[in-house]
């Protein structure tokens, strides 16, 4: 079985937590694959990256306010024939997940490896019981080829920079130059609109260079499964695009060349 995966961050999480998954499985040898697992990670708090404290041995040595610590966990339901994937805070699990604590990128990749973990498990529907589901799931092939058009722009265009920074990076570049991050506006903006509308809200800030050296941000808002760009209208009823490359179309002669990090 072949699953493909574009983002480069999201297939190694993924990757080494199959890895991971199968290391376990041999462990057992001819006992049953357990119908629950808990699996202590380390979740980096700006890049989304995961560490598995199976995997590391140097795990308590992370630094705290540079890796989460979370478990990562499945289920198996044996009448639904379902495994289901979760992740959850190792040191206070009854509040659930936070994720003010992550930069915007690491929550993405973190949603986006857990998504697509539990994506692949819902192409194991069928009459099959755990331990051939198992199976199939840790001999899965991880296809990683990606294409130009296929690549994650805000990922590969991220930068923690403030104002600042981001002007010295542009400075010298091509007029149409931009690149994404996080201001101290997307961030109250962001929590603003949270608080407003009581949904899951991300803003982010597009800075970009215009002609005669001129640095401009916009700031860029998924909401709904959708892009759009704030107007200062907290209602967010303007349109919004699915995919954030058609949103940046309609910049398309000036929004030339993403500052790839």
């Amino acid at each position: 079985m072949r699953f493909k995966i574009l983002d480069t961050p999201v297939r190694q999480n993924v990757e080494l937590f199959l890895d991971i998954l199968r290391r376990s499985k041999q462990k057992l040898q001819h006992q049953a694959v357990p119908s629950e697992k808990i699996f202590k990670a380390w979740l980096h708090r700006q890049t989304g990256q995961l560490l598995f404290a199976e995997a590391t041995k140097e795990s308590f040595f992370l630094a705290k306010e540079e890796w989460k610590a979370v478990d990562i966990s499945y289920r198996y339901d044996p009448q639904k024939g379902e495994i289901v994937f979760m992740i959850e805070e190792r040191e206070a699990p009854i509040q659930g997940f936070r994720c003010d604590d992550l930069t915007p990128i690491a929550f993405d990749i973190a949603r986006q490896t857990m998504m697509i973990l539990n994506t692949i498990c819902q192409n194991l529907k069928g009459p099959s019981d755990l331990e051939t589901k198992m199976s199939v799931l840790t001999k899965l092939t991880i296809d990683g080829s990606v294409s130009y058009l296929d690549r994650n722009i805000l990922f590969d265009a991220w930068h923690h920079v403030d104002r600042k920074e981001a002007e010295a990076l542009l400075f010298d570049k091509p007029v149409g130059t931009y690149l994404f991050r996080r201001d101290s506006y997307a961030e109250i903006l962001e929590q603003q609109l949270h608080d407003q509308h009581k949904k899951s809200i991300k803003c982010f800030t597009l800075t970009c260079l215009e002609s005669n050296k001129k640095i401009s941000d916009v700031t860029l808002i998924h909401y709904n499964g959708g892009w759009q760009y704030y107007d200062d209208d907290p209602s967010l009823e303007k349109k919004s695009f699915q995919d954030l490359k058609d949103l940046l179309a309609i910049w398309k002669d000036l929004l030339k060349y993403p500052l790839y990090h």
